[in-house]
Order: structure tokens, then sequence, then C-alpha cells
């Protein structure tokens, strides 16, 4: 794949909210168009790529024209909400081990504390 074609596809890919099947299959086939374009003229630049393709927000406008805005809606909450519960998650369990330290240390405290020295007298 060349340079040029990876850097409109990541810019094309930027844009998308969330990346589903559908979205992979649309910037696959974005790639393969792009790829036989650059075969075709090897010596365009990303301007030309955006006068034959469009820049990467037409490219986009272009695929939520064409598909189920709800289903979009739907997945782009579902997201927000899968998110939302693993940083929960990931909050919670960072503060259970931050608790299980402080308990750790707290008890190494108490056995320094108590450890019993012992002091050896000779007698003569």
């Amino acid at each position: 794949m060349n340079k040029l074609c990876k850097i409109y596809i990541r810019k094309i890919k930027a844009l998308f909210p969330i990346m589903g099947k559908s979205e992979r299959n649309f910037i696959k086939t974005i790639k393969i168009n792009v790829n036989d374009f650059l075969a075709d003229t090897p010596d365009c630049n990303l301007e030309d790529l955006y006068e034959e393709f469009g820049t990467p927000e037409d490219v986009i406008n272009s695929y939520y024209t064409s598909v189920n805005t709800d289903r979009i809606i739907k997945r782009i909450k579902i997201s927000k909400y899968v998110k939302i519960l693993i940083s929960i998650f990931i909050l919670c369990l960072l503060a259970l081990t931050i608790f299980r330290f402080y308990i750790l240390y707290e008890e190494h405290q108490v056995f320094m504390q108590e450890q019993v020295f012992f002091e050896e007298t000779v007698i003569e």
C-alpha cells in the first residue's frame, strides 16, 4: 500500500465515531479504489486524491447518507455505555488495589512494631 493511500485512509478513519464491520468494509473498498488510482497515476499527490474521491469529510458524509442513521446512533449510544462501564470497572479495580496496598502497609507497620528483638547478655 502506498504511503499516500495510508495517509488518505487514516484521515478517513479518524472521522468515524465508531468502527464496525460495515465501516471496515467501506474503508476496504475505498482503499482498493485509491490503490488502483495510484497505480494508474503514480505521480499524484493528496490534492489529486481529494479531487478524485473527495475530501475525507465528503467521503464520510456520503457514507452516512447511504446507511441507516438510527442504527448508527444506537451503536454510538451502546459504545458510550460500554466505555462508561469499562471506566467504572477500572476505577473500582484501582480503588480495590489501593485499599489492598493500604491494608498490607498497615499490617507491615504492625509487624515491625511488634517484632521481638532478642538481646544476649553474657554473664561472666
